[in-house]
């Protein structure tokens, strides 16, 4: 049986040691909608903290019409290429070759701005790129035994601090939190054969909002 994101709802359930168990990610329920909120935030926490191999895509970056031409002040690079809609981390922008093969053997300098269409848009000197990102997109399916151990703890003792619980309580689940977290980490960079290294910070872009000749925000 593959793990649903109501099967991470209900583990996390668990955890706090409550009974009652969410059916169905539509349930009308303060609970559920509880839920879904920590999940958001946990699951955007957790991918800042490690550049997780299972999480991790490689694709082609397509051109972005329209801001080439579109006259950006701030901006030191010429080509615009499409974000891509479940990035929540830019690991490397590399070089597409000739026989449309992606090389990431250094990182190419870029920005993240705000778009003629009001939308991101990776900013580039090289007319031909491609990414390497964390994807926020990927099915609870996917995730390693270990992770979802990280991601539930997590939830759990988010919900604990929000429910106001006893402060053993909410420091048990804490430091069950931070030791998931550590194993997870662990089992990543052994499953991956030591991983992909990320040269530096690998936090590599920055959401610029730059704004037209004239005033009016993009």
């Amino acid at each position: 049986m593959q793990l649903t994101r109501v099967d991470v709802y209900n583990i996390t359930l668990g955890k706090v040691k409550i009974a009652k168990r969410v059916s169905s990610l539509t349930d009308e329920t303060v609970r559920r909608y509880m839920l879904s909120q920590v999940y958001e935030l946990v699951l955007a926490s957790l991918l800042e903290r490690h550049p997780w191999s299972f999480a991790t895509k490689s694709a082609k970056l397509g051109k972005a019409e329209g801001d080439e031409q579109t006259f950006l002040p701030n901006s030191m690079y010429r080509y615009s290429w499409v974000y891509p809609h479940d990035c929540h981390k830019i690991l490397a922008v590399g070089e597409e070759g000739e026989d449309s093969a992606m090389f990431f053997h250094r990182h190419l300098p870029c920005e993240v701005v705000m778009g003629a269409a009001s939308a991101r848009v990776i900013r580039t000197d090289h007319d031909r790129a491609c990414i390497r990102y964390l994807s926020n997109a990927v099915p609870e399916a996917m995730w390693p035994a270990a992770f979802v151990q990280a991601m539930t703890w997590a939830m759990a003792s988010e919900i604990t601090r929000a429910e106001n619980a006893s402060d053993s309580d909410a420091d048990y689940r804490m430091q069950q939190a931070s030791v998931a977290l550590e194993a997870a980490r662990r089992a990543d960079v052994q499953d991956s054969g030591g991983g992909y290294r990320v040269p530096g910070d690998w936090i590599l872009s920055r959401t610029i909002s730059f704004e037209r000749v004239g005033g009016g925000a993009f």
